[in-house]
């Protein structure tokens, strides 16, 4: 099978990750595993998706290191591959990692993703699934049996309030992002730095 890996960037991938660890076992398994970023798509005017993906030369590695070593090296194979053409690719990206630096790059995968599966292609996480998912009001459709109360507001004084019914505890999180960032637990104790929160 050819197999793609959609990720935020091949530079910061790492050995301990999920998707290096997918990707190892796939190519042991006789696969062949490519790697796309979100700016290796082309949408061509024949209605074709391609990418400029990385490819190992080779199919088998002493370490997850070893593997990532090539993949970023000169070693690695480069082609501009039909994306439509791939039997899986693999949303492994964190989107909430591009809002900052590439704003552009935030949905790509989603998007090319969604374009893929119309072409056939299997793609895992399911890009439609994931499109209703893009920040933390995808929870609100959760029933309400299993939600935590929940404000979503940018107004200081409902967040205060908010608050105040919660017997001065709470979590407060951005709409948008992922692993902890930004995330602060409030309770009386700190309350007085929730300004600064």
């Amino acid at each position: 099978m050819k197999i793609a890996f959609f990720v935020n960037s091949l530079a910061t991938e790492q050995p301990n990750y999920t998707t290096t660890r997918l990707a190892l076992a796939m190519l042991a398994r006789g696969h062949e595993v490519w790697y796309l970023a979100p700016g290796h798509f082309a949408y061509d005017p024949d209605n074709c998706i391609h990418a400029h993906a990385v490819a190992p030369a080779n199919a088998e590695f002493e370490s997850p290191e070893a593997f990532l070593q090539e993949l970023q090296s000169d070693k690695a194979r480069r082609e501009r591959i039909t994306v439509d053409a791939l039997d899986v690719l693999m949303l492994r990206s964190d989107p909430s990692l591009e809002l900052v630096d590439r704003p552009w790059a935030y949905n790509s995968g989603v998007t090319f993703g969604q374009m893929a599966a119309r072409h056939g292609v299997l793609v895992l996480n399911d890009p439609f699934g994931l499109a209703h998912a893009m920040n933390k009001l995808y929870f609100q459709q959760f029933p309400v049996e299993v939600c935590p109360r929940t404000l979503v507001s940018r107004s200081a004084e409902d967040i205060k309030h908010f608050i105040k019914e919660q017997d001065g505890r709470a979590v407060l999180k951005p709409l948008q992002g992922s692993g902890g960032k930004n995330v602060f637990l409030v309770n009386p104790e700190n309350r007085a730095n929730l300004n600064q929160m």
